[in-house]
């Protein structure tokens, strides 16, 4: 359980730098969720395939649709 706190802070922290740095401008949320996710969990040594990440982004960052 540590570590999907630790992926989650990062992952939130690179969305974030994203937002400062205007990289999210006229991206879908779901595709700047996989790719912090992406990125974060190979920061922390989970190896993780691109299907992985985008089958979780779209149903966490889908939300209510």
């Amino acid at each position: 359980m540590m570590h999907v706190q630790a992926v989650s802070s990062t992952a939130l922290k690179l969305v974030q730098s994203m937002k400062r740095d205007w990289m999210q401008t006229g991206r879908r949320p779901s595709g700047i969720c996989g790719a912090a996710l992406f990125i974060a969990s190979h920061i922390h040594g989970i190896e993780k395939t691109k299907r992985e990440i985008i089958s979780v982004s779209r149903s966490a960052c889908a939300g209510g649709r």
